[in-house]
């Protein structure tokens, strides 16, 4: 039987590391960036599930309008690292960090010029962030999602290595399954989808190290003895194809999707 998932306490334990085991992907940060290029001098900006603020403070950076922004999390412990990475930018004229669902975001009706979700819908309900989404973001405002898909999970070094990853990790979502739910929403226009594929080079002591820290979810997933043993089988796999080269290469993919208030 799988291990039970909880969220809150999952993103508790590990938000004093978070920012040490995940890697932020700037390029789709810079791509929303150039997307808000022709916005008002001032933007307002929701990241819903925003962790420790990695990708909000990228955002912030590469934006030259004034920000109002609005940071939404589950975990309290994730909010103050995101407050104490972006409480005294000086770019950020309006600023607040709470703690609520992606189901009942604490917004005002079409507030907001983007709202933004980064390696973050599979812990939400999906139609109800979609909704919430919809009614915060201001006429022609934006909204984009970075998520990884199931297809793209079983392709990374994890999907493909680690016994049962791919497996256990069922809470992403289809491409068509995000295209229909949107295609749904009268007031959400499907603008763009775009793939980003990134070389990552690394030792297998840091991969072992990383899937001891709980770097992605899915090792929650895991009782301690099925992790050990499945880092051991994982471990050898490498071994097995790569020798023993002290740094593997491999691929990460991820999907940025945009869409558009329309009414």
């Amino acid at each position: 039987m799988q291990k039970a998932f909880d969220t809150r306490l999952h993103f508790s334990r590990v938000s004093h590391k978070y920012r040490e085991v995940r890697v932020t992907d700037i390029e789709p940060v810079d791509y929303i960036a150039s997307k808000l290029q022709d916005s008002p001098p001032e933007v307002a900006i929701l990241d819903v599930g925003c962790g420790t603020g990695r990708y909000t403070e990228r955002l912030v950076e590469k934006l030259h309008s004034r920000i109002k922004l609005l940071c939404v999390d589950l975990s309290r412990d994730m909010l103050l690292r995101c407050r104490q990475a972006l409480e005294r930018n000086a770019k950020v004229m309006e600023k607040a960090f709470l703690l609520a669902t992606s189901s009942l975001l604490p917004c005002k009706d079409k507030a907001v010029d983007l709202v933004m979700a980064f390696n973050a819908i599979h812990h939400f309900d999906l139609a109800e962030f979609l909704s919430e989404a919809v009614r915060a973001i201001k006429e022609n405002g934006l909204l984009a999602i970075y998520t990884r898909t199931p297809e793209q999970n079983r392709r990374t070094i994890w999907g493909r290595y680690f016994p049962e990853f791919a497996n256990k990790e069922n809470r992403l979502h289809s491409l068509d399954k995000l295209e229909k739910i949107i295609a749904s929403l009268p007031q959400l226009h499907l603008e763009e989808i775009r793939f980003f594929s990134f070389r990552r080079h690394i030792s297998i002591q840091r991969l072992r190290e990383l899937a001891l820290a709980h770097h992605y979810s899915t090792f929650s997933l895991y009782s301690r003895d099925e992790l050990h043993q499945a880092l051991d089988i994982f471990e050898k796999r490498i071994k097995r194809e790569h020798g023993n080269t002290p740094t593997i290469s491999h691929i990460s993919s991820n999907v940025l999707i945009l869409s558009r208030r329309v009414g």
